[in-house]
């Protein structure tokens, strides 16, 4: 797919829902999605800068670097208005801090999330990269149905390749996912406990290959959410607070997940 289309599609969206944002200012509904894509919109803008990053090089139109500066704008934009509406509240409730005072303070203090942020997705990316370079492989010969004679007097031609074994790391990370969410639902493990284990355990199971770097992401998104909403009973203000902890404290379990495969990288022989 063309990046343009990808740019296009996440522009429309964004600014499809400032639009929902400024009608319905009133609405608990919007609150909520507000405080939840402001806490996401460091996460998203740094995959968004590695993505633009990857594939703006497809694109030379001045409406794809619009769009580009377009995006980054907005993402800045929702994390203003999260954070603001996150340290207001619920509309209706009393306002503990004055956004105007505090809008310049949120604003700036996009850039050092934005960065730590970004330099979590390079890690990822160093690290799965590493791992596929470090899986084993073997080698078989084939015989091309189609393939002239190499040679005067030779039947047939024989090719020699090298493929990968076959892969465990896939199955290893979804057995350990579920293993971890399971640990941390049933013994009702502290956050830091729990997101701990899961981590060490997913990086075990990623030492197989580097198949199951995404999967053991979305199992610490996941882990990092059941945790937060294992003891909610009744929604409150102070527990709808949860949603915006979910990805910082998911991003806590990747730092160990990461920590762990790279003390693995680096005192395991190169092959």
């Amino acid at each position: 797919m063309r990046p343009l289309f990808v740019l296009t599609a996440l522009a429309t969206s964004m600014v499809a829902w400032f639009v929902v944002r400024m009608l319905a200012t009133h609405s608990y509904d919007v609150w909520l999605v507000s405080c939840l894509l402001g806490a996401w919109a460091p996460l998203t803008s740094a995959a968004a800068f590695l993505y633009i990053s990857d594939a703006g090089e497809r694109e030379d139109s001045v409406l794809a670097a619009w769009l580009v500066r377009a995006i980054g704008m907005h993402f800045v934009l929702a994390w203003l208005l999260g954070v603001s509406d996150w340290l207001r509240g619920p509309p209706g409730s009393a306002r503990v801090y004055n956004a105007d005072a505090i809008a310049p303070f949120v604003l700036l203090s996009f850039v050092p999330v934005f960065l730590v942020c970004l330099t979590a997705f390079r890690w990822v990316l160093s690290v799965r990269r590493r791992l596929a370079a470090a899986e084993p492989l073997t080698s078989r010969t084939v015989t091309p149905e189609h393939a002239p004679m190499p040679y005067r007097g030779a039947a047939r031609m024989h090719i020699t390749e090298r493929i990968a074994l076959p892969a465990l790391a896939l199955p290893a990370a979804l057995g350990a996912g579920a293993a971890a969410l399971w640990l941390a639902l049933a013994l009702h493990l502290s956050p830091a406990l729990a997101l701990g284990s899961a981590a060490l355990l997913l990086a075990l199971a990623s030492t197989l290959g580097a198949s199951a770097v995404v999967p053991s992401l979305g199992a610490l998104a996941c882990v990092a959410a059941a945790v937060l909403a294992r003891d909610v009973t009744v929604v409150t203000h102070d527990s709808l607070r949860l949603v915006w902890a979910w990805p910082w404290l998911a991003l806590g379990g990747v730092a160990v997940y990461l920590s762990a495969l790279e003390a693995r990288l680096r005192l395991a022989p190169s092959r």
